[in-house]
């Protein structure tokens, strides 16, 4: 083993060197994108390695008989390599797309509101810092942005002038300007006041800005293409705008402003000008002259936006008015109207553009009309018109034409309205009538990059073998499509046939083909039976165009949060062999849909998890994907409202929002449906499943393996007789059985186990832990596959609270609780794990009880308890609602008044559990003195050890006191980011009274943040310094102890006192609790928090 970690050692020196390279590399200014590919490549390469190591190091670790505790340090070594590798892929990927991207902190861009700053909470989209090249222009727009920058009093001047350094254009004159200062913080004034002196000083920027007035009013006089209005207004008001932030202000400039602006006019805007109330207004007037100018340009502008909006409302074949750069021209603005408007800046001809075929203010392309008309008429039309056959756009013929079109019908070059193989409306099929069985589907194929399609791998059945195929789910085809190629592989058999035209958009239809219609049999990759959903598919040539699979990235993990598998994922694009309508669509639904991060819509079928919908934050591998969209439209009679009805795909709510609390509701209803009690009394549940299908792969043989490793540890520990005789004895409680031979080919899921040994345990020395996390390749595990149920580590500090609450302190436990829970038999099967026999085979046997491991036990403990407590008689409802809020898993802890109520919660809470088959034991209580008071009936060994713990601290029953455990810790001489987390981490303290000792230690891993450092590099010596004597200290902290009670006298006595705290680099607030009792006045400590500062 040691030859084993010394190679590893080297793999992982390797690794955190290449990781350093590529984390530098992608920090440059001018990066180099093959240098990171190159390395991140050989990165990739370490990674596996170093997963091979770590597999065989940690088989040896559990051969060799390791402790709970090594093996869990050895996994949490694993996954920092592993996170670290996943984050260096997010980051490459993230620099390849945008290699001039700068993320600030939304704290230093969203200005000095900080009450707009904490009530915001919605997610901004990413900031560009603008980049200065040195051209005076240029100086007001990045100056505007960057001042935010200079004026954060949260920034140090070292950070400002890093993202100053940063803003300046590679190769420019002002990068060279910035770079001859040294960048540190003392120089940071200087060198923002030398780049003002060099680049904004206002007198040179007037200057430039009347110039580039004047340039741009000369060019707009002499040029042939006038500006439009709008636009030219909108040029106007920038330049003086521009002006008046440098404080010249164009009201008290009017004398030689108002000629340059006058001059930019059209002969027609000006008289409209000069017959104007405003034109007319005194010369004495307060108002500039130039001020009613530009006032009377602004309501030209928007009368114009408010007529075009007002013929929109009533011509839906209106167009908004576009620029567009065609044939020899290209560079100059030609502008298209839908229709003459006429305003006073409107008075200039212009030349209508109507369609060619209805005469309509619209693209010829586009019209709907056409699609009446026969293609020899259309043709009559273009040729009348004197068009483009290819285009349709007037003035030359398709010869010369170089506009680039491609018919997706049929690939010619035209477009589509001129495709032969589209029939018109007016024309009858086949010269048949519309009562014919012939089918009609539409589609359309376009490209696009930010939206994803559902698509899935599905399990096809063939003659003599199965296949696995692309299927795209698409709920507007009408009808469901196989690839001919795969019913020919498969040698399906044609059931009937069937005639098909598709229907485009607009109308158009092409013509009607016949397809044989096979019965297929198809199900998910995860099952292990034949296929056994049936439903019919047409064949079809092509199913659809290219469509892009989900890749590596972000939305993978969210994904993997949210425990959701896709069967289609990858960076190749294979293509799509079945299409499966509306048909079939809402056959397969579950009803479970999920709503992620991102954009992005989950929803789960019988055939696996698909998503759909626009990336807003993930961007998807390729640059290129395809949508397709089918919408049947029968010639007989058919219920077309069905197409968009929710009830037909099985969703009856619109606004159904899976969030947390709902997933908590659906595994709750989904527990009572599943809750029965068997004959003996004991309850009776089902796994609580992330969707109604398990997608969970055979990994039969990762556990044979695992069970191999496990033998020899135990042969050579001389434990494996030990370790036999507890599934032994299971075996006698019916906490485990034997898988019959029959039923071993039923599908189903193997759990790895390996012992953990307790020498010091009165009860258990040896117990089985089992693997619930097992994965094989991408494949989940059960755990990812079940409802894991609240976070219980939150319920912690308020069941101390109560137990800190009255005068006598009660803690107990549920004997072996998971394994008084029995399980349904359809869930028992992924349960399964495989020891010996007799004559050393191989059997398989799976559970009957609740597994102590799987991540959903806690939960179906806790809600057992629950359900149970809740079918109490009334006479001891008042108990039963005491042990609802005590039980943390299957820890009572809790607090009563006197002895009395001690004894009779003892006695009835035993009863009340006794009801469902669990075990109540081990009552420890204190102070220490009432043991003398309270009858022998309720005392056992355990009564009397002292010190007990209770939820992760030490309670001192002798004097009533709680303290913290600290484990014990070592760090080398070369301290490193990981010894110091793995410290701080090893400290529990749920009430907080420790926060102020804590928070030096989180400040020192908030700083090494912010530096960088590699998690095994030894760091610099100042922070070493500060660390290590913080750490000399840290075994005082057990002698830190404070009373557990905390409520003397009457509760109307009882004030609550907060005080709150922050700074700079922390903020923190603790509660007291202020008592008054026999005339003195208790003030005992609650709760405290502590927060470094972001």
């Amino acid at each position: 083993m040691e030859a084993l970690k010394t190679k590893r050692a080297g793999l992982r020196i390797s690794f955190t060197k290449t990781a350093t390279v590529i984390r530098t590399e992608i920090a440059k200014e001018d990066i180099s994108l093959g240098v990171v590919k190159d390395k991140f490549t050989k990165l990739e390469k370490l990674q596996m390695d170093l997963a091979v190591l770590d597999d065989k190091i940690l088989d040896l670790l559990i051969e060799a008989g390791a402790s709970e505790e090594a093996v869990s340090g050895e996994i949490e070594q694993r996954e920092i390599y592993s996170d670290e590798f996943i984050t260096l892929t997010r980051q490459v990927n993230e620099k390849s797309q945008s290699l001039n991207e700068i993320n600030l902190d939304t704290r230093s861009l969203d200005g000095s509101n900080s009450s707009y700053s904490k009530s915001k909470t919605y997610k901004l989209p990413k900031l560009e810092l603008k980049k200065f090249d040195g051209e005076l222009l240029d100086w007001l727009p990045f100056w505007s942005q960057f001042e935010r920058i200079h004026n954060d009093p949260d920034l140090h001047d070292s950070d400002k002038f890093s993202y100053l350094v940063q803003c300046m254009k590679p190769g420019s004159r002002a990068k060279e300007f910035i770079e001859s200062y040294p960048v540190t913080s003392k120089n940071y004034d200087a060198a923002v006041t030398a780049l003002k002196e060099r680049f904004g000083k206002s007198a040179l920027l007037i200057e430039v800005y009347v110039r580039e007035f004047i340039k741009m009013i000369i060019s707009n006089v002499k040029s042939v293409n006038k500006l439009p209005l709008d636009k030219l207004f909108d040029k106007i008001e920038a330049q003086l705008r521009a002006l008046e932030s440098l404080g010249l202000k164009p009201e008290e400039n009017t004398s030689w402003l108002y000629p340059m602006v006058e001059s930019s006019l059209t002969e027609d805007v000006l008289r409209a000008w000069q017959r104007s109330s405003l034109f007319n207004e005194p010369e004495d007037s307060d108002v500039p002259r130039l001020t009613n100018l530009m006032k009377f340009l602004k309501a030209e502008v928007e009368g114009e936006e408010r007529l075009k909006l007002a013929r929109s409302g009533f011509d839906n074949t209106h167009r908004k008015e576009e620029y567009q750069m065609k044939g020899e021209n290209k560079g100059k603005f030609k502008f298209k109207k839908s229709a003459n408007i006429p305003t006073t800046s409107g008075f200039l001809t212009t030349k209508d553009r109507s369609c060619i075929f209805c005469n309509r203010a619209h693209e010829s392309k586009n019209c709907y009309d056409a699609r009446l008309l026969s293609l020899e008429e259309k043709i009559s039309k273009i040729k009348e018109k004197k068009c483009c056959l290819k285009c349709l756009e007037p003035n030359h013929v398709a010869k010369f034409c170089k506009e680039f079109i491609r018919c997706y019908i049929c690939g010619k070059s035209h477009v589509i309205s001129l495709c032969p193989e589209i029939r018109s409306k007016n024309e009858t099929p086949m010269g048949k009538q519309s009562t014919e069985n012939v089918q009609i589907a539409t589609a359309r194929q376009t490209c696009t990059s930010e939206v994803a399609l559902m698509t899935l791998q599905v399990k096809v059945a063939g003659v003599n073998k199965n296949k696995n195929i692309r299927a795209l789910l698409d709920c507007g085809s009408q009808k469901s499509y196989i690839s001919k190629s795969v019913a020919a592989e498969l040698g399906l058999s044609a059931i009937s046939k069937e005639t098909v035209a598709h229907t485009l958009f607009g109308g158009a239809r092409t013509e009607p083909k016949l397809h044989n219609k096979y019965h297929v049999k198809l199900c998910s990759l995860s099952q292990y039976e034949h296929p056994d959903l049936e439903f019919d598919f047409l064949d079809q040539d092509v199913i659809c165009g290219d469509i892009p699979r989900i890749s590596k990235g972000p939305i993978l993990k969210e994904l993997k949060r949210n425990k959701i598998w896709l069967s289609d994922i990858g960076s190749d694009c294979p293509k799509i062999d079945m299409l499966i309508g509306s048909d079939i669509y809402g056959k397969i639904l579950t009803g479970l849909v999920k709503q992620l991060k991102g954009g992005l819509t989950a929803v789960n079928t019988k055939l696996g998890w698909v998503v759909c919908g626009k990336f807003d934050d993930f961007p998807i591998q390729n640059d290129q994907s395809a949508s397709i969209l089918c919408a049947g439209l029968a010639v007989r009679d058919y219920n077309i409202s069905d197409l968009w009805n929710l009830e037909t795909i099985g969703i009856l709510d619109a606004q159904h929002n899976l969030t947390k609390a709902a997933e908590e509701e659906i595994a709750h209803e989904q527990f009572l449906n599943s809750l029965n009690r068997n004959e003996e009394g004991r309850y009776c549940v089902g796994l609580p499943w992330l969707g109604n299908d398990q997608q969970l792969p055979d990994n039969r043989f990762v556990a044979e393996r695992r069970l191999f490793s496990v033998t020899r540890k135990l042969n050579s520990l001389n434990k494996y007789g030990d370790y036999d005789q507890v599934f032994r004895d299971w075996i006698g409680e019916g906490v485990i059985e034997m898988v019959p031979d029959n039923e071993l080919n039923f599908k189903g899921h193997y759990l790895p186990h390996h012992p953990v040994f307790k020498p010091d345990s009165a009860t258990t020395k040896i117990r089985p832990v089992f693997d619930a996390s097992c994965k094989v390749n991408r494949s989940p595990s059960l755990n990812d596959c079940l409802f894991k149920g609240p976070n219980l580590i939150e319920e912690i500090p308020s069941i101390l609270l109560r137990f800190r609450e009255k005068c006598i302190g009660v803690t107990s436990d549920i004997r072996r609780a998971f394994l008084q829970i029995e399980l349904k038999k359809e869930d028992r099967d992924f349960l399964r794990f495989l020891w010996w026999e007799k004559d050393n085979v191989v059997k398989v046997f799976r559970h009957n009880r609740v597994v102590f491991g799987v991540t959903s036990s806690p939960f179906l403990l806790g809600a057992v308890i629950r359900f149970h407590l809740s079918q109490v008689p009334t006479e001891q409802r008042v108990i039963a609602q005491k042990l609802d809020r005590s039980f943390y898993i299957d820890n009572c802890v809790t607090s009563v008044d006197n002895e009395e109520e001690l004894e009779n919660f003892i006695k009835y809470s035993t009863e009340i559990l006794a009801g469902a088959k669990m075990d109540l034991r081990l009552w420890t209580f204190g102070p220490i003195e009432y043991h003398a008071v309270l009858s022998t009936d309720f005392t056992t060994e355990s009564t009397f050890e002292n010190p007990v713990p209770v939820l992760g601290i030490i309670w001192d029953r002798k004097d009533d006191n709680l303290s913290i455990s600290i484990k014990d810790v070592s760090v080398s001489e070369n301290v490193s980011k990981r010894e110091i987390l793995s410290v701080t981490q090893a400290i529990f303290d749920p009430l907080g009274f420790l926060a102020p000792v804590l928070l030096p230690a989180k400040l020192l891993l908030q700083q090494i943040w912010e530096i960088k450092s590699d998690w095994d590099t030894p760091l610099p010596e100042e922070i070493k310094v500060k660390f290590l004597k913080w750490f000399e200290n840290l075994q005082i902290l057990t002698d830190l102890k404070i009373p557990r009670r905390i409520g003397f006298g009457d509760k109307s006595s009882w004030s609550l006192h907060v005080f709150c705290d922050s700074s700079q680099q922390a903020y923190a607030t603790v509660i007291f609790l202020r008592c008054e009792y026999d005339g003195k006045i208790f003030v005992s400590f609650v709760s405290a928090k502590s927060r470094v500062a972001p």
